[in-house]
């Protein structure tokens, strides 16, 4: 099977879940390559085809070198019709995208209904993905499992970590990966010494020995 993973390549790590999907496809024989939310042309006469990074043969055992080999400048480039692709799977992180590229950040959900409208089987359903953009989401999900609260002022933030006697789980409206929640908690914290009169100079400190 030809095997598509929807991601960005150039932040890619070997310690990923994608990553280890990749390679557990490839132990088991399937063709495996990636393309970005942006790696996609429609023609008029309504064919749609993506841009495929490859990885040869041979430079797949361990995760680090697949990855450098996925990265790396010999890897191997081809656009082909959508409908050659078996499997998509949507593992891109909208919220990359967000700032430099937002044209892109739901350019992933948009392909894989492109492609589902073609035969191809993706994963997970971009139908279902499309209302989950930010975590405000979950307001329709069952009381038990909701987040205890949605809050978007620092002054509410704070008084309600006062209330949580031990202590809260802070996440930002839209971020998944560990370097956005970490930039989005060093700036409510950053924001919150501001107001206290603390300088900025302690605040990226500390930002630099959790960083580092």
């Amino acid at each position: 099977m030809r095997i598509f993973f929807v991601n960005s390549i150039a932040d890619e790590t070997a310690f990923y879940t994608t990553t280890a999907l990749a390679l557990a496809a490839i132990a088991r024989g399937h063709d495996v390559c990636y393309l970005t939310p942006g790696d996609f042309v429609l023609r008029p006469d309504d064919s749609l085809m993506v841009r495929a990074t490859t990885v040869k043969k041979g430079k797949t055992r361990r995760p680090d070198a697949f990855i450098a080999a996925l990265q790396g400048e010999e890897a191997e480039i081809q656009t082909i019709p959508i409908e050659d692709i078996d499997v998509l799977f949507l593992r891109n992180d909208p919220s990359q995208d967000a700032d430099e590229r937002p044209w892109a950040a739901h350019a992933g959900i948009l392909l894989g209904r492109l492609a589902a409208e073609r035969g191809v089987l993706t994963l997970n359903d971009p139908d279902g993905l499309a209302p989950a953009q930010n975590k405000l989401y979950f307001q329709g999900f069952p009381e038990a499992v909701r987040p205890t609260t949605l809050i978007s002022k620092i002054e509410e933030i704070r008084a309600s970590i006062d209330e949580q006697k031990q202590g809260a789980i802070l996440k930002p409206l839209q971020a998944s990966s560990p370097s956005c929640l970490l930039t989005w908690i060093l700036g409510c914290l950053k924001q919150s010494c501001q107001m206290d009169g603390v300088a900025d100079e302690h605040v990226d400190g500390f930002a630099h020995d959790v960083r580092h």
